[in-house]
C-alpha cells in the first residue's frame, strides 16, 4: 500500500505525522486481530467437524465389519444348520443390502471428508496470506519508526545548529557592545579633555583681557597722545595668540 492510498500527513520537518503512523499502526493490528481470530474460529470448527466425520467414518467401518463378521456368521450358521435356501437368499440379499447402504454412507462420509480437507487447506492458504500482509505491516511499521527516528535526529541536530549559531550571534553582539561602549568611553575622555582645555583657554584670554583693559586704563592717564599709540601697540603685540604646540 503506498503512501498516498494510507492518507499519512506530512510532517514539518520530514517524514509522516506521529498520530496518523500511530493510528494507522492501532487499525491494521486491530484487523488484523480480528481477522486472525475470525479464520482461527472456522479453523477450530472445520478440525471438530473434520474429527466428527472421522470418529463416525471409524464406527461406520467397525460396524461394517460387525456386519461382514455376521455375514460369515450367518454363512456358517447357513452351512451349519443347512437352512432352506430361501432363508440363506434373503438372509445374504439383507446382508449385501446393509453392506451396499453402509458402503454408500462411507462413501458420502468419504467425500465430505475431502471436502472439509479442502476446506481446510484453502484456509491453511488464507493463513499464510493473512501472516505475509501481517509482515508486510511490521515491515511498514518499522520503516516508518525509523523514518520517525531520523526525523528526530535531524531536528535534534538543526536544534543544536540553531542553538549554536545563536550563541555564536551572542558572542559577536557581546564583542560589539564591549567595543562601543569602550569607544564611548574613549569619546567621553577627549570631550572632557577638549572641555577642560577650552575653560582654561577662556580663563587665560578672560584674565589676558582683563590685564589689557587694565594697562589701556593706565596708559590713556600717565601718557601723551603720540605715547598712548605706542603704548597701545604694545599692548596688542603683547596679546597676539601663542603659537599652538598641541598636546593637553
Amino acid at each position: 500500500m503506498g503512501e498516498l492510498e494510507i492518507g499519512f500527513r506530512t510532517a514539518v520537518l520530514g517524514g509522516f505525522q506521529r498520530d496518523d503512523v500511530l493510528k494507522y499502526l492501532e487499525e491494521s493490528a486491530q484487523q488484523y486481530t480480528q481477522e486472525k481470530a475470525a479464520l482461527k474460529s472456522k479453523l477450530d470448527q472445520a478440525e471438530a467437524e473434520a474429527k466428527t466425520q472421522s470418529a463416525t467414518v471409524s464406527l461406520l467401518t467397525e460396524k461394517n465389519a460387525q456386519l461382514l463378521a455376521q455375514v460369515e456368521k450367518l454363512t456358517e450358521e447357513l452351512e451349519q444348520t443347512k437352512m432352506s435356501l430361501a432363508d440363506q437368499t434373503n438372509a445374504l440379499a439383507q446382508a449385501h443390502q446393509q453392506a451396499e447402504e453402509q458402503s454408500s454412507r462411507y462413501q458420502a462420509l468419504e467425500q465430505a471428508h475431502q471436502a472439509l480437507r479442502a476446506e481446510y487447506a484453502a484456509m491453511q492458504e488464507e493463513k499464510k496470506r493473512l501472516q505475509a500482509r501481517s509482515d508486510e505491516y511490521t515491515a511498514a511499521r518499522n520503516h516508518l519508526v525509523e523514518i520517525e527516528l531520523c526525523a528526530r535526529q535531524r531536528a535534534q541536530q538543526l536544534e543544536d545548529q540553531a542553538r549554536q549559531h545563536a550563541n555564536e550571534i551572542q558572542a559577536e553582539a557581546k564583542k560589539r557592545v564591549a567595543e562601543m561602549e569602550r569607544q564611548m568611553e574613549k569619546a567621553k575622555d577627549e570631550y572632557r579633555d577638549t572641555l577642560r582645555r577650552t575653560q582654561v583657554a577662556a580663563d587665560e584670554a578672560r584674565r589676558r583681557t582683563e590685564e589689557i583693559l587694565n594697562r589701556l586704563d593706565d596708559a590713556a592717564q600717565d601718557t601723551p597722545k603720540t605715547e598712548k599709540h605706542t603704548a597701545l601697540n604694545d599692548v596688542l603685540s603683547s596679546i597676539k595668540p601663542e603659537p599652538h604646540h598641541g598636546g593637553k
